[in-house]
């Protein structure tokens, strides 16, 4: 998956993963609705665009190797058009790994646990993941108190997603800078409809 794909999916994970729980409800029925604002400019050509963005926990299933997972559907909605894409989701040695198919090798490791301050891992191949503390944030759905911050940079790509306890993804920021061009990416949420 590239990175702009993954940071607009976010960062929600598994229900059942003990520490992730609370930062991560994905019960079954679980819905996440996010505003999704892109701001850029390419050959001075500004662009700003507002979408929204659907995400639904839909079910329990296994892998191809047989590892159990939760499913997620994404559905990103842009100018009228609709696409939906599943993402996969395991917990093993105290961190959630993202798989982007049921035939997937090896998973990204999105979070490890337990989150303090400072502390870092692999997320891919490519890219370190960081816990980088805790804060207040506000959203188009409130305000949220205790949020974890987790970013990675890789080159000169920044993603920063803030996870609020009981709630899931509040919020994310990306920053895409290829040549003299750059892209932010914002991804708030809107509403949830937690079960």
């Amino acid at each position: 998956m590239n990175k702009l794909s993954w940071a607009i999916t976010g960062l929600i994970l598994v229900a059942g993963f003990g520490a992730a729980d609370t930062v991560f409800p994905l019960t079954i029925g679980n819905v996440w609705k996010y505003n999704l604002i892109t701001e850029g400019a390419a050959d001075t050509v500004v662009l700003c665009e507002t979408t929204f963005v659907v995400m639904k926990i839909t079910r329990d299933t296994v892998l191809d190797d047989g590892t159990p997972v939760r499913e997620r559907l994404i559905s990103d909605v842009l100018r009228k058009d609709t696409s939906l894409y599943y993402e996969y989701y395991a917990m093993k040695d105290n961190c959630i790994l993202m798989y982007n198919e049921l035939n997937a090798g090896a998973g990204d490791t999105l979070m490890k646990f337990p989150l303090t301050p400072g502390a870092s891992w692999n997320f891919n191949d490519q890219e370190t993941a960081f816990a980088d503390g805790q804060q207040v944030v506000r959203v188009p759905a409130g305000v949220f108190e205790d949020c974890w911050k987790v970013g990675t940079v890789k080159d000169r790509d920044t993603t920063y997603f803030y996870y609020a306890p009981g709630i899931g993804m509040v919020k994310l920021y990306y920053r895409m800078i290829s040549g003299q061009d750059s892209m932010v990416l914002r991804c708030e949420l809107k509403s949830t409809n937690l079960k």
